[in-house]
């Protein structure tokens, strides 16, 4: 049930609004989040879009162009996202730590940072994918009441990438299950199936052998949260690429050759685990 706040403030239509991709200075840059104005004054009260913790907040300075702005950490649609709320009137009552829940007032709309007039700069960061994304998808889907059973392709992560992303879960993983739970914690049914379980277990073998890290691209590594994007990808293929004899690009992309090369690991696995049940 999403608050009455949240659902009035994003279901209203902004005075001004500054759409996700738009230009910015004459085209150098693309405007990475989505402006909110309902008035042409400031201090409308901007709740939050969903509950979280505070993992930043930040002041006007010369360094930056989002004025007043904070941060927050959310789980939705079983993926981890960093949306934040900026230009905001005056700083957030929220420090980093805090808790905060949905329709929470979490800032207010301000003129604060290169801003024109009184908004509210929504941006929304897919952790997973460790790119930002169009904040009205995620709007509409919280709005919408859809997070509560969302694959990973439900929500937007970047134009086509995800959906051929998890082309990947589609093959048979009963080897490298056995070997996720033998060495990295995955406790659920060797069914050959990847679900959230299979998924963390691999995110975490893939940042215990360094293969995130050494993944062009990436070169950080994954966040555990049971979720399956490109990154996820590309860790897979730095994998394959050092392991298993795979040739191509590690891009992010799962085409033929990374599935021969999975092939070849998840026969060496079933093998080397055939005792893992």
């Amino acid at each position: 049930m999403v608050s009455a706040s949240t659902a009035k403030f994003y279901n209203a239509r902004p005075n001004g609004l500054q759409r996700f991709g738009a230009p910015r200075d004459g085209g150098a840059r693309k405007h990475r989040g989505t402006d909110f104005s309902h008035s042409t004054r400031p201090g409308t009260p901007v709740p939050a879009l969903l509950g979280g913790k505070v993992t930043g907040t930040r002041k006007p300075g010369p360094g930056h162009g989002f004025g007043f702005q904070v941060t927050t950490r959310v789980v939705f649609a079983g993926r981890t996202w960093d949306v934040s709320y900026a230009h905001g009137s005056r700083a957030s009552a929220f420090k980093v730590g805090d808790t905060v829940k949905q329709g929470d007032v979490i800032s207010a709309e301000g003129e604060t940072g290169a801003t024109v007039g009184p908004c509210m700069h929504l941006e929304v960061f897919d952790v997973a994918a460790g790119k930002f994304v169009d904040p009205m998808k995620l709007v509409k889907n919280v709005l919408n009441g859809s997070g509560g059973g969302g694959s990973p392709a439900v929500l937007d992560h970047g134009a086509a990438a995800v959906p051929k992303a998890t082309r990947a879960l589609e093959w048979r993983w009963t080897g490298v299950q056995r070997m996720l739970k033998a060495r990295h914690g995955f406790t659920g049914t060797i069914d050959g199936k990847p679900a959230v379980g299979s998924i963390a277990a691999f995110q975490r073998f893939m940042n215990a052998g360094g293969f995130a890290k050494r993944a062009p691209r990436l070169k950080r590594n994954l966040v555990v949260d049971g979720a399956w994007g490109r990154n996820e990808v590309r860790a897979m293929q730095q994998w394959l690429t050092e392991r298993w004899s795979y040739t191509g690009g590690v891009d992010g992309v799962p085409g033929p050759g990374t599935k021969a090369a999975f092939g070849r690991a998840e026969k060496g696995n079933a093998e080397a685990f055939a005792a893992v049940v």
